[in-house]
């Protein structure tokens, strides 16, 4: 994308091309020139839900799912 610009420096232009909404390109040009270049190329960190589920229940139900199931058979 920014080699892109880089070539025609029109939001509009390089959207097209790409197949992107020229927002986008503009966010990952100006991202470029804040940060530099190698920082546009990464998703910045987003602010996320914190889960709601322990490390514990997740290791009790992967426990539980990999059990083979008692009294279950199946019938010939």
């Amino acid at each position: 994308m920014l080699l892109a610009y880089w070539e025609n420096p029109s939001f509009c232009a390089v959207g097209q091309r790409l197949g992107v909404h020229h927002q986008t390109v503009q966010r990952c040009v100006e991202r470029a020139l804040a940060n530099g270049p190698l920082a546009a190329l990464d998703d910045r960190p987003r602010p996320g839900k914190e889960p709601t589920i322990t490390a514990e229940a997740k290791a009790w139900l992967v426990s539980l799912a990999c059990d083979k199931a008692q009294g279950a058979r199946l019938s010939a």
